[in-house]
């Protein structure tokens, strides 16, 4: 798995220790059943196996979904240990999972479409770094206000206007 793409995530304020997405591949695991107990790191696609697994990585800092489909989004509320989680290239009808990830500090959503709700981000109290890029169908972002403890926001690219 090679990823490529640029990075947005402005990294001189100190608001991100998010993996670069240029280095985010050498973290792909196509079955997350044989990753190791102290794993901090995992990439995963549509294609992994075993994701249920991660929720017993207890050392698993970081997560990042590439191409995913709604039931892997889903299940992102069993890992509530994950401190940072990026979304890539996904349409699911929802992400009201996130609203359970307690300790998540760094969010990014790039390319993610198909849901309207971003309310989640008011149930994340650690939440304080958030980049979106092409979130399609969003319209209220009022719920970034009661993002508490939010310091840094980076809104990139375009919406649908329809």
């Amino acid at each position: 798995m090679k990823f490529h793409w640029a990075d947005f995530l402005d990294r001189e304020g100190g608001h991100w220790q998010m993996t670069p997405n240029d280095e985010r591949g050498k973290y792909y695991s196509p079955d997350c059943a044989e990753l190791a107990k102290d794993t901090r790191i995992v990439t995963v696609t549509r294609d992994t196996e075993n994701l249920d697994h991660l929720a017993g990585l207890k050392t698993l800092e970081e997560l990042a979904l590439h191409e995913t489909n709604q039931d892997q989004i889903d299940v992102l509320a069993n890992f509530g240990q994950i401190t940072r989680l990026r979304i890539t290239h996904a349409r699911p009808k929802t992400i009201s999972a996130l609203a359970s990830l307690k300790n998540v500090e760094e969010l990014v959503l790039e390319y993610v479409s198909g849901f309207e709700d971003i309310a989640m981000v008011a149930e994340m109290p650690k939440l304080r770094s958030l980049c979106i890029e092409n979130l399609r169908k969003v319209r209220d972002f009022s719920p970034f206000g009661a993002a508490e403890n939010l310091r840094y926001l980076g809104i990139q690219g375009t919406w649908d206007l329809r």
